[in-house]
C-alpha cells in the first residue's frame, strides 16, 4: 500500500512527539542543569513535530502528548522556510529514534548547539574560534565557515582546562553544566538580559578563555 504525504507527515510527527515525551520523562527525573537540558531537547523535538504541519495548527488539533510537551516547554510553531525544508524535517524524523549511544550523543549535542543555548556557548568560546573566523561583509560580522575543522581545537582546550577527555559537543555542554559558576544558568535568560552576558563572562573565566 502506497502511503500519502499526510500519512508520512503524521508518522514523522508521532516520532518527534514520542522523542519529546521521553526527554520530558528524563527531565522530570533529573534536576539542575540536567533537567534544563532535557527540557530544551524536548522543546526542540516538539517544535520539529509542529513543523510537520503545512500551516499553524490549532492547539486542539494536536495530540494529547504534543499538547502536553508544548505547554511544558513553551514550544512554538515556526513555519519552515519552504516546503522542501518541511519535507527535510519530515524525512529526518527516523533519526530522532537513534539508540546507538555515540549517535545519540552527536544528535543531542548538535541539537543543543543549534539552539540559543549553543549560541551562548559559542559566544563564550570566541577567544578560541575567532582566529579561524572570516569576515562577512554582508552581515559585517566574523564567523566560522567550517566548524568541523575548528571543533577539535575547542575540544582540546576544554580537555586541558577541565582535566578530562572531551571529544564531542555534548562533552563541551556537560563541562559548562557541571561548572559551579554556570550550571543551570546556561539555559536561562534571553540574549538581551544582562545575566546572559554574566554567564558568558563566568564561562570565559572558568575555562581560561
Amino acid at each position: 500500500m502506497v502511503r500519502g504525504k499526510g500519512d508520512i507527515a503524521y508518522n514523522a510527527r508521532r516520532r518527534y512527539t514520542r522523542k519529546a515525551e521521553r526527554y520530558m520523562k528524563q527531565a522530570n527525573a533529573s534536576y539542575g542543569a540536567n533537567r534544563e537540558r532535557y527540557i530544551e531537547l524536548a522543546k526542540r523535538e516538539a517544535e520539529k513535530a509542529l513543523s510537520t504541519y503545512e500551516k499553524e495548527p490549532s492547539f486542539q488539533k494536536l495530540s494529547k502528548g504534543l499538547q502536553r510537551v508544548a505547554l511544558e516547554t513553551d514550544a512554538q510553531f515556526s513555519k519552515p522556510a519552504n516546503d522542501a525544508r518541511r519535507q527535510e524535517i519530515i524525512s529526518r524524523s527516523k533519526r530522532s529514534l537513534e539508540s546507538n549511544i555515540e549517535d545519540r550523543r552527536e544528535y543531542e549535542g548538535r541539537a543543543i548547539m543549534s539552539s540559543s543555548v549553543g549560541s551562548r556557548i559559542i559566544a563564550s568560546l570566541e577567544p578560541i574560534w575567532r582566529q579561524y573566523a572570516e569576515y562577512n561583509p554582508k552581515t559585517k560580522k566574523y564567523g566560522v565557515k567550517d566548524w568541523d575543522k575548528v571543533a577539535p581545537k575547542i575540544f582540546e582546550h576544554m580537555s586541558e582546562v577541565t582535566g578530562r577527555e572531551i571529544t564531542d559537543w555534548l562533552g563541551v555542554i556537560e563541562a559548562f553544566e557541571q561548572n559551579p559558576e554556570i550550571g543551570a544558568d546556561l539555559y536561562k535568560y534571553p540574549k538581551n538580559d544582562i545575566r546572559y552576558d554574566a554567564v558568558v563572562q563566568a564561562a570565559q573565566a572558568a575555562f581560561n578563555l
